[in-house]
């Protein structure tokens, strides 16, 4: 698969960031595009079925690839240790998400703005990508999949209430 346009839009906006933090990597196309503009990739995504396929992927790869890992974002107590982990990261870091907040419910995404936070230094930029409010009357082609439809404003409020500024 190509590269998502945000993951395109990312790569030439932060040429210089030597880390990606992928969340919500799914099956990983964007978590590879970046690996292969030479950037530190660590990709988390909940599904243990998606983390596998794509560590298998990964190990065919000639050089370096993503490192991939299953990450539950409900699970704040696992998540503050990961950012920890991830703070110490020596370099510029761009925290990546795409269409991975509009498939969590909100106390998830109160955990991931604190992962986020945590994680974050004057050298950190996020990334979000997500549906709104206005998007609400597009047809959905995984019916079954969870979405819900962010109002833009209350949202900036939220990441303004967990420490971010735009």
């Amino acid at each position: 698969d190509r590269e998502s346009q945000f993951a395109s839009f990312v790569i030439d906006s932060f040429k210089d960031a030597k880390h990606v933090i992928d969340c919500g990597s799914g099956n990983g196309r964007d978590s590879f595009f970046f690996t292969s503009h030479g950037k530190n990739v660590v990709a988390m995504d909940a599904s243990a079925v998606a983390i596998s396929r794509c560590k298998q992927i990964a190990s065919t790869c000639d050089g370096k690839a993503p490192h991939f890992q299953s990450v539950d974002f409900a699970d704040i107590n696992k998540l503050q240790g990961l950012a920890t982990d991830l703070a110490r990261l020596e370099g510029s870091k761009v925290i990546y998400a795409r269409f991975f907040l509009h498939a969590v419910d909100e106390p998830t995404e109160e955990n991931f703005l604190s992962f986020a936070k945590a994680i974050c230094d004057q050298d950190t930029t996020v990334c979000l990508e997500f549906r709104t409010d206005l998007d609400s009357n597009i047809k959905k082609t995984t019916p079954l999949h969870y979405r819900r439809f962010i109002e833009p404003v209350a949202f900036l409020r939220r990441c303004s209430n967990a420490g971010f500024r735009p």
